[in-house]
């Protein structure tokens, strides 16, 4: 379960430079980084290939799984937030303007910018209308 989480969950720029085969369990007994003592969570160390050694905690492997999930929660709901904005300017205007409007959105991730987005595709007659508005809206 630990290398699986290693492999997948922490895949970040140094995940590369583990050698997973040293995956070694530790007794579970330690002071936490804010000095209380715990008994129970396992802990587990493996070698990085230069010889540097790295400590897992499971506690600290939930809590980053948790705020992993919650990132990805919020990023699904800003891609479905674009989406349904390119919809509604398919739906409203055309094809054409609903891809131009998910290129103009592409890394946008304020909800509120997102949700002015929408106001304007409402309020606006056309789709020339909504990019002029949308234009000067990320120019500032």
């Amino acid at each position: 379960m630990v290398r699986d989480l290693l492999r997948g969950f922490a895949a970040r720029d140094w995940s590369g430079e583990l050698d997973l085969d040293s995956l070694t369990p530790l007794p579970a007994s330690y002071v936490s980084h804010d000095l209380r003592q715990r008994h129970g969570d396992l802990v587990w160390r493996l070698r990085f290939k230069d010889d540097r050694w790295l400590y897992v905690v499971r506690a600290m492997l939930a809590e980053t799984v948790q705020e992993w999930t919650a990132e990805w929660v919020e990023q699904g709901r800003e891609q479905g937030q674009r989406e349904l904005l390119c919809h509604m300017a398919a739906r409203k205007f055309d094809a054409a303007a609903a891809e131009r409007l998910a290129a103009a959105l592409e890394g946008v991730e304020d909800a509120d910018r997102l949700a002015q987005v929408g106001d304007w595709i409402i309020e606006c007659e056309t789709a020339d209308d909504l990019f002029a508005r949308f234009e000067g809206w990320s120019q500032s």
